[in-house]
């Protein structure tokens, strides 16, 4: 019997990418599928500010698709890469194809003002930061401090409906150095790692208003 996730691998689906294993490419990319058959899937090479990502061939990836109920995602090797009429990747036809609820996926654009700790042997360190977006699983945050992946880092937060985070220990995920005015700063994707559920369905229901609050003035999510 066909496995009906599979139906979800559909010519113009758009799809996140992940290298997994690989520290050159540490971000999260989006794409397109281009085309598919019973043996390959065929993806576009993810573009950055206008450069095309070459990921390498041989590199592991998990591909994730979006849908209103879940997120659904297959891992596989980079086969081989094409260049023209356009970039694109080939990977095998996955065998198997995960389910995930996308209650913690959710994930909604917002600013708000974060502490963040990092733990030391004698003191703790406290800056404050900004988000750039908020989801019931974590955060991405801009800062002007540099956070070493090693460190023991926790957030704490308190939601616009006054919901209280507590403190939340994280891992970071992705970090993205950028340079302007002759000032750095610093992007970090973080995990939640220990997040009461409760906090977690707060954090969800409270983003869930958000959306359909932008939706009703028109403001795209």
């Amino acid at each position: 019997m066909r496995d009906p996730k599979k139906d979800k691998i559909q010519i113009g689906k758009k799809v996140d990418i992940v290298v997994l294993g690989d520290e050159k490419y540490p971000d999260r990319y989006t794409s397109k599928i281009d085309d598919v058959d019973e043996k390959t899937v065929c993806i576009g090479l993810p573009i950055k500010k206008g450069v095309v990502i070459p990921l390498r061939i041989g590199s592991k990836l998990k591909i994730s698709m979006l849908e209103d109920d879940a997120i659904y995602s297959f891992s596989g090797e980079l086969k081989s890469r094409v260049r023209k009429p356009y970039p694109y990747f080939k990977m095998d036809y996955p065998k198997k194809i995960s389910r995930e609820q996308r209650r913690n996926y959710v994930r909604v654009s917002l600013n708000l003002v974060v502490e963040v700790i990092i733990k030391g042997e004698e003191k703790d360190r406290e800056f404050k930061a900004v988000t750039l977006n908020l989801s019931g699983g974590g955060m991405y945050i801009i800062s002007g401090v540099k956070i070493k992946r090693e460190e023991e880092v926790y957030v704490k937060f308190r939601l616009p409906d006054g919901t209280e985070s507590g403190n939340i220990k994280i891992e970071i995920r992705r970090e993205e150095e950028m340079k302007e005015d002759n000032k750095v700063r610093y992007k970090y994707g973080m995990l939640f790692k220990n997040i009461n559920l409760k906090i977690s369905d707060a954090i969800v229901s409270y983003l869930f208003e958000v959306q359909r609050d932008r939706r009703r003035k028109g403001i795209k999510i």
